[in-house]
Protein backbone atom coordinates (compact mmCIF):
# COMPACT_ATOMS: atom_id res chain seq x y z
CA UNK A 1 0.00 0.00 0.00
CA UNK A 2 2.59 2.16 0.56
CA UNK A 3 3.83 2.00 -2.65
CA UNK A 4 0.51 2.77 -4.09
CA UNK A 5 0.56 5.99 -2.10
CA UNK A 6 3.60 6.84 -3.70
CA UNK A 7 2.76 6.53 -7.25
CA UNK A 8 -1.08 8.28 -6.42
CA UNK A 9 0.48 11.22 -5.27
CA UNK A 10 1.50 12.49 -8.68
CA UNK A 11 -1.76 12.81 -9.61
CA UNK A 12 -2.99 15.59 -6.70
CA UNK A 13 -4.20 17.74 -9.33
CA UNK A 14 -6.65 15.10 -10.56
CA UNK A 15 -7.60 13.72 -7.42
CA UNK A 16 -8.70 17.52 -5.97
CA UNK A 17 -10.03 18.31 -8.95
CA UNK A 18 -12.55 15.29 -9.51
CA UNK A 19 -14.27 15.95 -6.29
CA UNK A 20 -14.92 19.69 -7.26
CA UNK A 21 -16.49 18.68 -10.96
CA UNK A 22 -18.80 15.45 -8.94
CA UNK A 23 -20.35 18.79 -7.09
CA UNK A 24 -20.62 20.86 -9.73
CA UNK A 25 -22.20 17.69 -11.70
CA UNK A 26 -24.35 16.56 -8.70
CA UNK A 27 -25.54 20.49 -8.08
CA UNK A 28 -26.50 21.03 -11.25
CA UNK A 29 -28.37 17.58 -11.35
CA UNK A 30 -30.10 18.37 -8.17
CA UNK A 31 -31.58 21.82 -9.32
CA UNK A 32 -33.32 20.81 -12.34
CA UNK A 33 -36.42 19.58 -9.83
CA UNK A 34 -36.46 22.88 -8.08
CA UNK A 35 -36.68 24.67 -11.15
CA UNK A 36 -39.72 22.54 -12.57
CA UNK A 37 -41.49 22.97 -9.49
CA UNK A 38 -41.10 26.83 -9.84
CA UNK A 39 -42.17 26.09 -13.70
CA UNK A 40 -44.90 24.96 -12.30
CA UNK A 41 -45.66 27.53 -9.45
CA UNK A 42 -45.16 30.34 -11.40
CA UNK A 43 -45.18 29.39 -14.67
CA UNK A 44 -48.23 27.08 -15.37
CA UNK A 45 -50.63 28.42 -12.27
CA UNK A 46 -50.56 31.42 -13.66
CA UNK A 47 -50.45 31.38 -17.25
CA UNK A 48 -47.13 32.85 -17.66
CA UNK A 49 -45.58 31.60 -20.59
CA UNK A 50 -42.27 33.96 -20.84
CA UNK A 51 -41.67 32.51 -17.35
CA UNK A 52 -41.60 28.79 -18.30
CA UNK A 53 -39.28 30.00 -21.05
CA UNK A 54 -36.86 31.49 -19.54
CA UNK A 55 -36.18 29.11 -16.70
CA UNK A 56 -36.68 26.12 -19.43
CA UNK A 57 -33.29 28.26 -20.80
CA UNK A 58 -31.74 28.06 -17.72
CA UNK A 59 -32.97 24.59 -17.44
CA UNK A 60 -30.91 24.14 -20.13
CA UNK A 61 -27.70 25.61 -20.20
CA UNK A 62 -27.87 24.11 -16.32
CA UNK A 63 -27.58 20.85 -18.76
CA UNK A 64 -25.12 21.09 -20.59
CA UNK A 65 -22.97 22.89 -17.94
CA UNK A 66 -23.64 19.41 -15.87
CA UNK A 67 -22.60 17.73 -19.14
CA UNK A 68 -19.35 19.51 -20.21
CA UNK A 69 -18.28 18.79 -16.28
CA UNK A 70 -19.29 15.47 -16.46
CA UNK A 71 -17.08 14.70 -19.95
CA UNK A 72 -14.07 16.80 -17.30
CA UNK A 73 -14.70 14.56 -14.67
CA UNK A 74 -14.50 11.67 -16.82
CA UNK A 75 -11.33 12.89 -18.54
CA UNK A 76 -9.80 14.10 -15.18
CA UNK A 77 -10.43 10.36 -13.38
CA UNK A 78 -9.26 8.69 -16.75
CA UNK A 79 -6.15 10.58 -16.23
CA UNK A 80 -5.32 9.55 -12.86
CA UNK A 81 -6.11 6.19 -13.10
CA UNK A 82 -4.35 5.07 -16.37
CA UNK A 83 -1.49 7.32 -14.94
CA UNK A 84 -1.15 5.23 -12.00
CA UNK A 85 -1.44 1.88 -14.00
CA UNK A 86 0.88 3.00 -16.00
CA UNK A 87 3.29 4.28 -13.25
CA UNK A 88 2.54 0.86 -10.82
CA UNK A 89 3.51 -1.20 -14.36
CA UNK A 90 6.67 0.47 -14.84
CA UNK A 91 7.65 0.03 -11.02
CA UNK A 92 6.71 -3.45 -11.15
CA UNK A 93 8.51 -4.14 -14.16
CA UNK A 94 11.37 -2.87 -13.21
CA UNK A 95 11.43 -4.74 -9.36
CA UNK A 96 11.02 -7.68 -11.68
CA UNK A 97 14.61 -7.11 -13.44
CA UNK A 98 15.79 -7.06 -10.09
CA UNK A 99 15.17 -10.75 -9.53
CA UNK A 100 17.80 -13.35 -9.35
CA UNK A 101 17.49 -16.27 -11.11
CA UNK A 102 16.28 -17.99 -8.34
CA UNK A 103 13.67 -15.73 -7.43
CA UNK A 104 12.49 -15.79 -11.30
CA UNK A 105 12.27 -19.55 -11.45
CA UNK A 106 9.76 -19.41 -8.24
CA UNK A 107 7.48 -17.23 -10.34
CA UNK A 108 6.64 -18.61 -13.46
CA UNK A 109 6.06 -15.97 -16.50
CA UNK A 110 2.45 -16.54 -16.56
CA UNK A 111 1.89 -15.38 -12.67
CA UNK A 112 4.53 -12.25 -13.11
CA UNK A 113 2.19 -11.53 -16.77
CA UNK A 114 -1.15 -12.09 -14.53
CA UNK A 115 0.03 -9.22 -12.33
CA UNK A 116 1.40 -7.22 -14.85
CA UNK A 117 -2.09 -6.85 -16.38
CA UNK A 118 -5.49 -7.97 -14.71
CA UNK A 119 -4.41 -7.01 -11.55
CA UNK A 120 -3.20 -3.86 -12.10
CA UNK A 121 -5.95 -3.10 -14.23
CA UNK A 122 -8.40 -3.99 -11.64
CA UNK A 123 -6.57 -1.96 -8.87
CA UNK A 124 -6.56 1.14 -12.06
CA UNK A 125 -10.98 0.31 -12.09
CA UNK A 126 -11.10 0.86 -8.34
CA UNK A 127 -9.21 4.31 -8.46
CA UNK A 128 -11.57 5.15 -11.94
CA UNK A 129 -14.82 3.95 -10.09
CA UNK A 130 -14.09 5.59 -7.12
CA UNK A 131 -13.26 9.25 -8.38
CA UNK A 132 -16.26 8.95 -10.40
CA UNK A 133 -19.36 7.02 -8.61
CA UNK A 134 -18.16 6.78 -5.38
CA UNK A 135 -18.10 10.68 -4.92
CA UNK A 136 -20.97 11.01 -6.95
CA UNK A 137 -23.22 8.60 -4.34
CA UNK A 138 -23.28 10.66 -1.06
CA UNK A 139 -22.54 13.99 -2.96
CA UNK A 140 -25.78 13.43 -4.41
CA UNK A 141 -27.38 12.43 -1.29
CA UNK A 142 -26.86 14.99 0.88
CA UNK A 143 -27.86 17.41 -2.10
CA UNK A 144 -30.99 15.87 -3.06
CA UNK A 145 -32.10 16.51 0.91
CA UNK A 146 -30.86 20.04 0.61
CA UNK A 147 -33.42 20.51 -2.02
CA UNK A 148 -36.08 18.80 -0.70
CA UNK A 149 -35.22 20.93 2.07
CA UNK A 150 -35.46 24.12 0.42
CA UNK A 151 -38.63 23.17 -1.98
CA UNK A 152 -40.81 22.32 0.91
CA UNK A 153 -39.94 21.67 4.64
CA UNK A 154 -43.06 20.30 5.46
CA UNK A 155 -42.46 17.29 2.92
CA UNK A 156 -38.78 17.16 4.00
Amino acid sequence: MKKYWEIIKGYKKSLLLSPLLVLVMVLCETAQPMFMARIVDHGVMQGDLSYILHTGIYMVLISVLSLGVSVGNMYVSSYASVGFGTDLRGALFHRIQEFSFPDIDLFSPASLITRLTNDITKIQLVILMSLRTLLRSPLMLVMALFFVLWINKDLG
